[in-house]
């Protein structure tokens, strides 16, 4: 069976972001001459994709410093919230794409900089950790590949965050 990657936390932001972005692609291609791999950016998946050697779809990064996957959303929201949410776009075909991906997505790679961090918000933290908690769900492993963790000075928070981000990054099958 053909092996599919989805990358998320990876944008073109910066010139950082696209390095680990291309090593990222260019290692799983060493390793699976024959996958697919797909990037899900809710700032990039509009780009000409043909430049590529991987496909943008729509998802992951909500601004520079928080990540979410919109696979999540697409699942628990459902289309009509994510039509209120992001506007005029064909939504239909989107979620088509993606319902397919996720049926055959080998791993999930997060290569998020910061985005597991109190200093980008309880917020932003929870919606990392939604990308985790959805490949659960769906059994299919996660391999993270931050920049860096932390810290984690939630404040009154920290006693709801704590456990939900131990039982997420237990979940890892690797954790770089």
């Amino acid at each position: 069976m053909k092996e599919t990657f989805l990358i998320v936390g990876a944008n073109f932001i910066n010139k950082g972001a696209q390095a680990m972005l291309y090593t990222t692609v260019t290692e799983l291609r060493k390793r699976f001459k024959d996958c697919d791999i797909y990037m899900a950016s809710i700032f990039d998946y509009m780009d000409d994709n043909s430049k590529y050697k991987f496909q943008i779809i729509p998802g992951g990064e909500k601004s520079y410093r928080c990540s979410e996957s919109r696979l999540y959303y697409y699942q628990y929201l459902g289309l009509g919230t994510i039509k209120q949410i992001l506007g005029k776009r064909n939504l239909e075909k989107e979620y088509l794409v993606l319902k397919t991906i996720k049926e055959n997505i080998t791993a999930v790679l997060d290569i998020s900089g910061y985005a597991l961090s109190s200093q980008w918000g309880y917020e932003c933290s929870m919606e990392y950790l939604k990308t985790i908690e959805w490949a659960k769900i769906n059994n299919i492993p996660v391999f993270l590949l931050p920049q860096s963790f932390g810290p984690f000075d939630y404040g009154e928070k920290k006693a709801l965050i704590d456990p939900y981000i131990y039982e997420n990054l237990s979940y890892a099958s690797c954790i770089f």
